[in-house]
């Protein structure tokens, strides 16, 4: 699937537009589990997901033995 194409269980939101309801969508976000992904120049660039939902794909990675991508001690 193409990292631009929305899923029917995601919903979008502009940059701009989040900006000026940070506070609404996060709370949407963590209560009801909906990922959102944010556009910015009409192109999908970041999905805001629950803290709970990153943590367990992070595990995953852990047990599948996935390098961490944010992990930049490693490249020292």
């Amino acid at each position: 699937m193409p990292h631009d194409v929305v899923t029917p269980d995601e919903l979008e939101v502009g940059v701009t537009e989040l900006r000026d309801s940070l506070g609404f969508t996060v709370r949407h976000v963590a209560e009801s589990g909906t990922p959102i992904v944010v556009r910015r120049y009409r192109r999908a660039e970041v999905i805001l997901v629950p803290l709970a939902e990153w943590r367990r794909l992070k595990q995953l990675e852990i047990e599948l033995g996935e390098p961490d991508p944010f992990d930049f001690d490693d490249e020292l």
